[in-house]
Order: C-alpha cells, then sequence, then structure tokens
C-alpha cells in the first residue's frame, strides 16, 4: 500500500515537472537530464520498496526534495505559470512530509530519543581524574572557610 502510493506520487510529480517545463524557453535539455536523473531515483526507490529495503524511503525524501529544487528552479528561470507552480509545489510537499513519516530511524544514529544519557559511558572517570576533583573540592573548601574566619 505504501509503495503504491509513493508511485502515485511520484508519477504526478513526474508529469507535473514535464508539464511545467514547457514554460522554458532556455536550458530545456538540461532540464530534461535533471527530470530523468529524477525518473531514475524514482524506479530506484520503487524498486527499494519493491524489496523492502530500509534505504527506499530515505531516497523517497531525496527525490521529492529534488523536485521541490527542481520545480522551484523552473519556475525562477521561466517566473510564469505561478499558479500550477504552487499546486506542484505543495504537492511535493505533502509527498515529502508523507515519505519523512514513513522513513525508519536510521541504524547509523547515535542514541535513541527515548533512552537516558548516561554520563559515565561519555567521559568515565578514572582515577586520576577522581583524584583531581577531589583535591579542586578541598581547596574550594579551604578558601570559603578563611574568607570566614576573617
Amino acid at each position: 500500500m505504501r509503495s503504491a502510493i509513493f508511485i502515485i506520487l511520484s508519477v504526478l510529480s513526474i508529469i507535473g515537472t514535464l508539464w511545467f517545463q514547457g514554460t522554458l524557453n532556455d536550458y530545456q535539455m538540461l532540464e530534461l537530464g535533471v527530470t530523468l536523473v529524477l525518473i531514475v531515483i524514482a524506479l530506484l526507490t520503487a524498486l527499494g520498496m519493491f524489496l523492502a529495503a530500509g534505504w527506499s524511503w530515505p531516497l523517497a525524501i531525496l527525490f521529492f526534495a529534488g523536485s521541490i529544487t527542481n520545480l522551484s528552479l523552473i519556475y525562477w528561470s521561466s517566473r510564469e505559470a505561478f499558479l500550477p507552480f504552487l499546486v506542484l509545489l505543495a504537492w511535493n510537499v505533502v509527498a515529502l512530509m508523507f515519505a519523512s513519516m514513513r522513513a525508519q530511524r536510521s541504524p547509523l544514529s547515535l542514541y535513541a530519543m527515548d533512552e537516558p544519557i548516561n554520563l559515565e559511558n561519555i567521559m568515565p572517570i578514572g582515577k586520576r581524574s577522581r583524584a583531581r576533583t577531589a583535591k579542586r573540592a578541598k581547596k574550594a573548601r579551604s578558601k570559603k572557610s578563611k574568607g570566614r574566619k576573617r
């Protein structure tokens, strides 16, 4: 079901990009190349979803972010068809949010947000550090006590 939603969202995004590309006067071949790269990314994402690979949804995020950037550059170059640009932009933003919600946590994440951080694991205190800390605390106490005697 999720992969079918992605395919529908990506096909409509690509069709909209190809239609919106017609407003360009210059750089049409470059834009066609960018669109072909986006199509390849979409096909790789669909293949990853078919294989149930963990990298498919992050690749979908990359696809929709690339589509948003591509649409913005097309509009910036042509300065025409503002309403279709807004509709396609909104469509891609919704698709990007959908892909972001479906993406799983990366195995490369440093720590889970629901686990407390134990500072001893980050910076263990050795015997020398404990001795220095004890000396500093003793000095601080002696300075406080000297200040009170005066």
